[in-house]
């Protein structure tokens, strides 16, 4: 079995504090460290292809929907 992609901790260091439930749900896609930054970048809006209209896609655009996804509803499960 290989090892995941990212930790909590690496995780964390991208994207910063967070709930739990998001962050084990980005763990759960086994995303790569270029992955979330792209990811990341698109929600700040520091992506060079936002600005071209080229949509987020793949995994990048995975990990973006849970990090824009409602604060609230992890939670309540």
């Amino acid at each position: 079995m290989a090892a995941p992609n990212l930790s909590p901790e690496e995780l964390h260091a991208l994207c910063g504090d967070m709930l739990d439930w998001k962050v084990k749900a980005i763990l759960a896609l086994d995303p790569t460290a270029a992955d979330v930054s792209a990811a990341v970048a698109w929600l700040n809006g520091q992506d060079e292809l936002l600005e071209e209209g080229h949509p987020l896609a793949g995994m990048a655009a995975q990990v973006y929907e849970l990090l824009i996804a409602d604060e609230d509803f992890g939670e309540d499960r």
